[in-house]
Parts: structure tokens; sequence; C-alpha cells
């Protein structure tokens, strides 16, 4: 028999690590982590060193904030998941 959970029974709501409170945030990597909801509008504020958001291959949807043109990435991966929009230049 197989042990595998249901994909739906680890979602976990991406809010709740950017409410974590941490301000020196520089990589966030959770790709394939079965992540829900949105890229809250004001991520650049909350995280202002981010350089490097792979949030690939999750659950998350909404539309991408204009605020991830304030910070300056390196990395940005968002593709598999369903988010709406462009990214802002």
């Amino acid at each position: 028999p197989s042990y595998l959970c249901p994909e739906s029974s680890y979602n976990f709501p991406f809010q709740e690590i950017v409410d974590l409170g941490w301000t020196n945030v520089r990589k966030v990597w959770l790709d394939g982590c079965f992540l829900t909801g949105t890229i809250p509008d004001n991520i650049a504020d909350v995280w202002p060193h981010l350089q490097s958001l792979d949030l690939y291959n999750n659950n998350m949807e909404g539309s991408i904030p204009s605020s991830l043109a304030k910070l300056d990435f390196v990395k940005l991966q968002l593709q598999d998941n369903n988010f709406s929009g462009v990214v802002p230049p």
C-alpha cells in the first residue's frame, strides 16, 4: 500500500512565513513545498533585502504584486503556480 498523503494535506499559507517577522531575509527558496495563498503586496517592505525568491511548483495564486519591482533580484522563480499578471519591470 501507498502511505503518501494527499497533496492537500500539506498546504501551508505563504503569508505565515512572511509574517514571522524576519527582516533581513535575502533568499527564500521554497519550491515544491505545497505553499498556498498569494505573494503579499507589501513583500518589499517586509523583506527589503530580498534578492532571491524561488516559489515555483507550489499551489499559490493571485496577481504578482508590483512591489516586486522595488527589489534587486538575482533570482526570481514563480512558474508552476496559478499567478496572474506580469512580473513588474
